[in-house]
């Protein structure tokens, strides 16, 4: 049934796969697997690029210098990994964070920015930092309760449809020629323009439909007819549909409401979902191990001192009211 209704989508056949395995399985045993396998395993492939056993693919261009991938396929995609193994670890040390650990993400973040040019994503690590940095010392201080109580409440709200609807809309509403817009493309390095084109040239399907999608890496040649979807919602929508769009979309609200009570882990999907705005890495294993939360064992429990609403008000949904 499932090969019948995904087709030739088979990701999320294997998606299925992973989480299915999953259950009742301690969710920090997973993220410490994550860490140790990918961080070997990318290591590994940054050292050999280093010492020329393979190539370190490097994009020269007019305006951004030299841009190095050591060892993937593109300076974004190294950039990425290293994204998504720093939310992971910070989401494991939670209150055990020091500051050391905040001024090493900031280097890293430079480092980032300096030898790939990937500014996107050298802003989401460097978010890291502060996102992590603000939550431990509001949980921290015993002068500002009512601050506290405000922030750890309005992340028990915190809707994780805001970014992914509100970059679809922007994408959707985008009109070239347009100074506000232009700018706004400008900043996400033209993926603005990509998506509306995807819209325009593709439409959107049910359950969707193949997308030929050309981009960089791999090789350093130049591609004239360069057409990526970045975005990660954008690209999910074009390319595998309305259904698994909301089915995405619904398993994640559905992770927060199960780990409200552990802010840490909010922290982490809502860096993602920033992250997802410009990258196309939220459904790759590889790079986001956060969707195995679906039915693993959470790793924190809630505090004393919150107490959170029901699940039809976190959702802000009255039913049945005066």
């Amino acid at each position: 049934f499932l090969v019948l209704f995904l087709g030739h989508q088979t990701i999320h056949i294997l998606w299925l796969i992973l989480i299915l395995g999953t259950r009742n399985v301690s969710f920090e045993k997973i993220l410490k697997s994550y860490l140790v396998v990918t961080g070997a395993i990318f290591f590994l492939a940054f050292a050999a690029s280093l010492l020329g056993v393979i190539e370190n693919l490097q994009y020269v261009t007019e305006t951004r210098g030299i841009r190095n991938s050591f060892g993937t396929i593109y300076p974004t995609d190294f950039a990425a990994h290293v994204f998504y193994w720093i939310v992971t670890y910070f989401y494991l040390m939670g209150e055990r964070l020091k500051s050391w650990h905040y001024i090493g993400t900031a280097i890293v973040a430079a480092l980032i920015y300096y030898f790939c040019n990937a500014r996107l994503d050298s802003g989401c690590i460097l978010f890291i930092a502060i996102l992590y940095g603000i939550g431990n010392a509001l949980r921290k201080s015993r002068t500002n309760r009512r601050i506290k109580h405000v922030w750890e409440h309005t992340w028990m709200r915190f809707g994780m449809l805001v970014m992914p609807l509100f970059s679809i809309l922007i994408t959707v509403m985008y009109r070239k020629g347009s100074r506000g817009w232009d700018a706004i493309n400008k900043f996400s390095n033209g993926r603005v323009a990509l998506g509306k084109t995807g819209f325009t040239d593709y439409g959107v399907k049910l359950f969707g439909q193949n997308v030929v999608m050309k981009g960089f890496g791999g090789n350093t040649e130049l591609v004239n007819d360069y057409f990526f979807l970045d975005c990660s919602y954008v690209n999910i929508l074009i390319c595998y549909g309305i259904v698994i769009l909301i089915i995405v979309l619904g398993l994640h609200v559905y992770c927060c409401y199960k780990n409200r009570f552990d802010l840490y882990f909010l922290y982490a999907i809502a860096l993602i979902a920033l992250n997802c705005i410009f990258a196309h890495h939220l459904l790759e294993a590889a790079y986001n191990p956060f969707l195995l939360a679906i039915l693993t064992e959470g790793i924190r429990k809630p505090e004393k001192h919150i107490k959170f609403k029901p699940f039809r008000e976190y959702m802000g949904l009255e039913i049945g009211g005066r």
